[in-house]
């Protein structure tokens, strides 16, 4: 079995003190309980233990989180001056947080099992990539997993049941991420037509016509490359 994935997702890197937009700066960087223990047990330099022990606090709404607490500047206490973390430099990246070696990957998880990735458009790197390689978008298949150790929206029994539209995603990202990466269209084009099938899809989910989504997505499918046809004759 495969999932979806755009394919900048597998060629992102981080590019650390050379980004202008830095993530250790002025962000909520989230740690479980077990994170900041895993740690806190680790054969470390003085300097760094004494650094770990004072830079985690509480977090003040989620229940067994920690957050980094920041330096007057805004900044993560454990960034390196030249931009890169203290943690991962000294005792190697398996311990640092979920939040920090993912981000700005994101995943949607069923089950714990990743049915879709992609990265946070909050990420510089990934805008850049999205604006200027045009290879970008194009999707590729990857062997679906179990991932249950990443942070990702998962599904919940009572979000299944109040979304019976749901058991169609798969379907719906396909549409949408082909719909996006359609190169035989402009842009402006491709935002049209995901409009007007989203405008459909949500009278059809208002309705509680689930059923009817995939007969939707094949007319919109023959719609997007009747578009595409038309675009290439004028």
């Amino acid at each position: 079995m495969y999932y979806r994935q755009p394919r900048y997702f597998s060629e992102f890197q981080c590019i650390g003190p050379e980004c202008k937009d830095n993530c250790c700066y002025g962000w909520s960087i989230a740690w479980k309980t077990s994170e900041v223990e895993k740690l806190k047990s680790a054969d470390m330099s003085p300097e760094l233990r004494k650094l770990v022990e004072k830079s985690f606090v509480p977090h003040k709404s989620l229940e067994d989180i920690y957050e980094i607490k920041f330096d007057e500047r805004g900044k993560c206490p454990l960034v390196t001056n030249d931009g890169w973390c203290k943690i991962q430099r000294e005792l190697g990246v398996e311990y640092m947080s979920n939040t920090c070696m993912v981000y700005p990957r994101k995943y949607l998880l069923a089950n714990s099992v990743v049915v879709y990735s992609s990265c946070c458009s909050s990420c510089r790197e990934v805008m850049s990539a999205l604006m200027n390689d045009e290879r970008a978008m194009n999707l590729v298949n990857v062997p679906v997993k179990q991932r249950g150790s990443l942070y990702g929206t998962h599904d919940k029994e009572a979000d299944l049941a109040a979304h019976p539209e749901l058991k169609y995603r798969v379907e719906l990202f396909d549409f949408f991420y082909e719909l996006i990466s359609d190169k035989r269209n402009d842009v402006e084009t491709n935002i049209i037509l995901g409009a007007l099938a989203a405008q459909s899809l949500t009278k059809l989910v208002e309705n509680r016509q689930y059923d009817r989504i995939p007969e939707a997505l094949k007319s919109f499918k023959k719609q997007m490359h009747g578009a595409a046809l038309r675009s290439v004759e004028n």
